[in-house]
């Protein structure tokens, strides 16, 4: 005899007392011989886990770790142990480039090769699996691209921008727009696209009421900007060929599905997806991830430095703030550094567990730090979120696991950054340069003067460097000089600019300087007064005198009358040689540096003088394709 034991999805397994009846007749049927207990073909056995779903049932699983070699473990781990067709690819969704490069070195060590592992970035993979589950079930045919992607969507807004009866019915965008030439109306649209970007992942009920005609705002200084931008969002649409519906901008699955909804084996969703160390998640994200967490299993791994709850801690300040307006309940400190600095961490983790509420919670993997060092000690005061009072760990005087060095620029850290470095890797168990790790909170203007640190130390101090986290666009080096180049011809053109595109590798190659060549042209400039500006032509494009004094063309005139006198008469010369006083004195193979410069000054002011005037597609290709053959190797 075999007695079945239904359950039902999303039922937990504690279920109230059984009636007297119907306790007696399970008695009886339990005391007859030969008796086996098997579960419902819908439930497996169920874990000692208090929310742990069926096995075989997809789940959404939140793995807690504060180191982030636990993480990479569980990972590797998880897809090692993969029972799926060797022909299906692992989905792996990582936050940057640098991680992705990483797993897939940490896989290949492990498993002697890194195959058939997919890495993928959350919105670009939410938006693939919507499209084929709103396909699947609505049978509309999937886009195949995001339509509010920033770069594609600023041509449409720059569309709406040159409609100038669309333009005159916005009297706020108007005022702005009549006056701004095409260059500036493009920069606009720009911001506008990335700004409704940011709307569709952040404020997307604001776009749902501005699609129906209505408000999102209260009455307040920012309706009068609310009521243009609701009239753009709702042009948009009509920008797009096939038009797409509102409710699959900012909805990409559809109507919310009925729980038990089964979707056809042709939809294509992965079995499992493993979701690494992202810092952030938005909350439309983790919407359409507990959505698709009903057919696929979703793994997300996450860094969380406290064991503890600690989600309501705050720091001393914002509790004395609260305790004075009586919101102090359920508040407290717990380790001030977490309170002060964990806030965006906190903000995230804790709308992660409020937003997957059943979610399995596997947190068995924090490790304390098994060192004795100042570092160490306060990892593991993070860990069970304890204070550490002044001088209570008794530590060595040597102990240089933490360093504060005050410095009064950014360029003076880099500077004492590299000299700590270099000390560390002179020491003793020095690391490798692969395992030294350098973060900054502002790493677009930080990437230069890393380079000018870094990129120019002798080749005795040269450390091995890479920068990762950069826009592609700073990424690819001849992008980077080209944009740098049609950036130059738009700006006052100031000497460090102008030196600043020449000293980039790919463009220094083309003009043939090396370093003693970039080093001597540096000094040149300097010492023939180039401040700012290619030439008088140049000066009055920007709407200033026409004047030449202490621009590029006035410094190379110096600088070709300091290689054309004798050394002698240059040094002796008092009076100005015909309204100018030589500069350098470059003499022999000099010259073909100042040979090199004048082309490279040659090449910037023909470009600046074609971006003054209005070029159609056709001679953009021409200027571009011009560029790239004059400016770079």
């Amino acid at each position: 005899m075999a007695l079945i034991l239904p359950w039902q999805p999303g039922v937990r397994p504690a279920a109230p007392p059984l009636p007297a009846a119907a306790q007696l007749a399970l008695a009886r049927c339990l005391s007859q011989p030969g008796l086996s207990i098997h579960p419902s073909p819908l439930t497996p056995n169920f874990s000692h886990r208090h929310n742990q779903r069926p096995a075989h049932l997809p789940m959404l699983t939140i793995h807690f770790a504060n180191r982030p070699e636990s993480l990479e473990a569980l990972l590797t781990a998880a897809l090692g142990e993969n029972s799926a067709s060797p022909f299906i690819a692992d989905e792996v969704i990582v936050p940057s480039a640098a991680l992705r490069r990483r797993l897939t070195l940490l896989l290949a060590q492990q498993h002697g090769v890194c195959a058939q592992v997919r890495f993928s970035y959350l919105a670009q993979w939410l938006w693939q699996q919507a499209a084929r589950v709103r396909s699947a079930t609505t049978g509309e045919p999937a886009l195949a691209q995001p339509p509010l992607q920033s770069e594609p969507l600023a041509w449409r807004v720059f569309a709406a921008l040159n409609d100038s009866d669309w333009v005159a019915a916005q009297p706020r965008l108007n005022a702005y727009v009549t006056q701004a030439d095409a260059v500036t109306r493009f920069d606009l649209a720009q911001r506008l696209a990335g700004l409704l970007d940011q709307y569709s992942t952040y404020r997307p009920h604001w776009l749902a009421a501005w699609s129906a005609g209505q408000k999102a705002l209260p009455p307040g200084p920012s309706t009068v900007d609310e009521a243009w931008q609701a009239a753009l969002w709702r042009r948009l649409p009509a920008e797009f060929s096939p038009a797409p519906d509102v409710e699959s901008l900012l909805n990409p699955l559809g109507a919310a599905l009925p729980p038990g909804t089964l979707l056809p084996a042709t939809t294509g969703l992965p079995a499992a997806a493993h979701l690494f160390c992202l810092p952030a998640i938005a909350p439309v994200h983790l919407a359409l991830l507990q959505q698709l967490g009903r057919w696929i299993d979703l793994h997300v791994y996450a860094l969380n430095p406290c064991r503890q709850y600690w989600f309501d801690v705050v720091d001393p300040r914002r509790l004395a703030h609260l305790a004075a307006r009586g919101r102090a309940a359920h508040h407290e400190v717990g380790n001030r550094l977490l309170a002060g600095w964990g806030q965006q961490a906190q903000a995230q983790l804790s709308g992660l567990v409020d937003a997957c509420g059943d979610a399995v919670i596997d947190d068995e993997h924090y490790t304390p730090h098994p060192g004795s060092s100042r570092l160490a000690a306060l990892h593991n005061a993070i860990l069970d979120l304890a204070e550490l009072p002044p001088r209570s760990v008794p530590l060595p005087g040597d102990d240089r696991s933490i360093e504060v060095h005050v410095c009064h620029s950014l360029t003076r850290e880099l500077e004492v950054l590299q000299d700590t470095l270099l000390s560390l890797l002179a020491g003793p168990d020095a690391p490798s340069p692969g395992e030294i790790l350098v973060v900054m909170p502002d790493l677009e203007a930080g990437a230069p003067l890393i380079d000018n640190v870094f990129g120019t130390a002798p080749r005795s101090l040269a450390i091995p460097y890479t920068v990762t986290g950069q826009a592609v666009s700073q990424i690819n080096a001849p992008a980077r000089a080209l944009l740098a180049a049609l950036a130059l011809a738009g700006s006052r053109g100031a000497v460090s600019a102008v030196f600043g595109l020449l000293q980039q590798p790919v463009v220094a190659r083309r003009f043939g300087l090396d370093d003693e060549g970039l080093a001597r042209v540096h000094h040149w400039l300097q010492d023939s007064g180039v401040h700012w500006a290619l030439d008088a032509e140049h000066r009055a494009a920007l709407g200033l005198p026409a004047d030449a004094r202490y621009s590029l063309e006035d410094g190379l005139e110096r600088l070709f009358l300091g290689y054309a006198l004798p050394s002698a008469t240059a040094d002796t010369l008092l009076a100005p040689f015909d309204g100018l006083l030589p500069a350098g004195a470059a003499e022999g193979t000099a010259a073909l540096a100042l040979g090199a410069l004048w082309r490279f000054a040659d090449l910037l002011a023909r470009l600046q003088s074609r971006l003054a005037r209005p070029l159609s597609p056709t001679d953009w290709t021409g200027l571009l394709t011009g560029l790239v053959d004059g400016l770079l190797q």
